[in-house]
């Protein structure tokens, strides 16, 4: 899945959103604890099973689906919680955030700010779970996803305070390792929220171990996701993420961390040659590629001596 760089616009308005509540919290240091942050919203968390009978029957009340009630269907929100296995759920007029027991503890902190991030994005609201006039539109599901993921990450890494720390070294996983120490939140979290807000041609592929393919695994959708930098789309928008997946293949061994650098050429739109430093690691979870620009290829040219 390739990221979505919101407009300035839209962007601006959460990210004023988000600097609300962390002025209101008292401009907190790293890492940010959700628990003030739904103390200061007045939130309410709890925690849900999609095997538990009793969740469905006990906030099916809560939930409308265009608009009307559908207590009266109460096989509804069970069946779409399974079918899209939803990782959280927002139910706006409780002003409560409920999140899959399934979930990983480390992948819940994520949830729970994605959660947040819908709720304080004032547009989202009115839109209710499963409402036919917008959220089954594809393309209106993936905006407000996208934008949920942005407040997300501006909340969770403290708004400018992570970019700040971004910008002021030399981008590569071992820093990655760093941020994620401070902030608190995941290193694929991490690692995906510095790729977005580099200032240089850069790109990211959060993928399965590439010497250790699941049985599941695609190579035409090689990428769970593929993150670019603002710049990397404006020199580098043709660049594919099968491409650089096949350069990965090529250069990763069987580790179980480090699992190998590489220094290559890739073309901008202009056709001019420019060299990526890439290093790949697996998290035991994700296998996490940076790629970063490091020069352009200069083209030597020998000329022979006259004689």
């Amino acid at each position: 899945m390739k990221n979505i760089h919101l407009d300035p616009y839209s962007a601006a308005d959460i990210d004023a959103q988000v600097s609300k509540i962390l002025r209101d919290l008292g401009a907190p240091e790293p890492p940010l604890h959700l628990e003030h942050v739904r103390e200061l919203l007045k939130l309410a968390r709890d925690y849900y099973s999609a095997a538990d009978d009793g969740f469905f029957k006990r906030w099916i009340h809560s939930l409308k689906v265009a608009g009307k009630q559908i207590a009266e269907r109460p096989g509804f929100l069970k069946d779409f919680v399974k079918n899209f296995r939803l990782d959280a759920l927002c139910l706006f007029d409780e002003k409560r955030i409920l999140i899959s027991q399934e979930l990983p503890t480390p992948k819940q902190r994520w949830a729970e700010g994605h959660e947040i991030g819908h709720i304080i994005i004032p547009w989202h609201g009115p839109i209710s779970l499963g409402d036919n006039k917008y959220t089954l539109k594809a393309n209106c599901h993936e905006a407000m996803e996208s934008e949920a993921n942005y407040a997300a990450r501006r909340l969770l890494f403290l708004g400018e305070q992570f970019k700040a720390r971004a910008l002021s070294s030399q981008p590569n996983l071992a820093f990655v390792t760093e941020l994620k120490k401070v902030f608190g939140n995941t290193m694929t979290t991490t690692f995906y929220s510095l790729v977005e807000i580099l200032d240089i041609p850069a790109f990211g592929l959060i993928t399965g171990h590439p010497k250790k393919p699941a049985s599941d695994f695609d190579p035409q959708q090689p990428c769970r996701y593929f993150i670019t930098s603002p710049a990397f789309d404006a020199q580098f928008g043709h660049v594919t993420d099968i491409q650089l997946y096949s350069i990965v293949q090529g250069y990763c061994g069987y580790g179980k961390w480090d699992l190998g650098k590489v220094e290559t050429t890739i073309t901008n739109s202009r056709h001019e040659p420019h060299v990526f430093r890439m290093e790949t690691i697996f998290n035991h979870y994700d296998a996490l590629t940076l790629g970063v620009l490091v020069r352009k290829h200069e083209i030597s040219v020998v000329v022979p001596s006259s004689f």
